[in-house]
Order: C-alpha cells, then structure tokens, then sequence
C-alpha cells in the first residue's frame, strides 16, 4: 500500500503530498480513467470488461492469463505525480506515453514529486525541500 509523502521547503514552506502517482486504464472512448489503490483489479476489469479473477491482485501480483495481461499493457498505465518548476503545478503524466512537459504551460523542467528532497524549491529560490514522512497509506 503506498505511503503519503510530504515534502516542504524550509523557507517559504511550499508542500507537497505525493502517493506516488495513480494507476489508470483507458476506456473504449480514449478517456484515461483512474483506478484507485486498493480496487485497481476491480475498476480496470470494469472497464476494460474482463473477468476481474482473471487480473485479481494488479499491479502487485503477476497475470497469468496471457489475453489479460495484453489488453491491460495496451490500455493501461500509470500517471506519476509531478511538479513543474515553469508553473509550480501538480500534474500527472504517464512517463512511458506521455511528452515530458507540464500539460499546462508547456514547460520542459518537470520532475517527480518523490525526487523532490533536498532540492532547491523553484517558487522561492532559496531554501530546499525535507521530507517528512505523515503515516497515511492509502
């Protein structure tokens, strides 16, 4: 189960929670549709109009049903939790399908929202993100 993170500049106290990032699976209208932890299984079989025995456990437990597996690597994915250092927005983008900019303002410098720590904070310039670690799981 993932854990929150929060992360918090020391200066100006900029914060930001990150599980991570979501898994999703793309419906038959090419509508990306989050799947939440811990249903995944339940919400991609919905969707994709499978079996839900068939991928019970995904992502953390191997398929073995081949036609499955195929259909979920076709249509599904998952969007990682970013910061862009251009607008300071939270987005998500899938880093395997996705371009590598903020879907908002277009800018190139984006980064996970996990490899924040001790990195200088793009809103004040002067201090730098600590972790600290909340004890939510989701």
């Amino acid at each position: 189960m993932p854990l929150l993170i929060r992360f918090k500049c020391d200066k100006c106290a900029l914060t930001l929670d990150t599980f991570g990032g979501i898994t999703y699976v793309i419906d038959d209208k090419k509508n990306r549709i989050p799947c939440s932890h811990p249903c995944e299984s339940y919400q991609i079989a919905k969707v994709l109009k499978i079996n839900e025995d068939d991928i019970f456990g995904f992502p953390y437990i191997p398929i073995q049903n081949k036609k499955a597996l195929k259909l979920i690597n076709e249509r599904g994915g998952f969007e990682t939790d970013m910061l862009c250092f251009g607008c300071l927005a939270e987005v998500r983008i899938d880093l395997e399908r996705d371009p590598h900019e903020c879907p908002k303002c277009k800018h190139k410098e984006i980064i996970p929202i996990q490899d924040l720590y001790s990195m200088q904070c793009p809103k004040c310039k002067q201090g730098v993100f600590f972790e600290v670690l909340t004890g939510i799981i989701s």
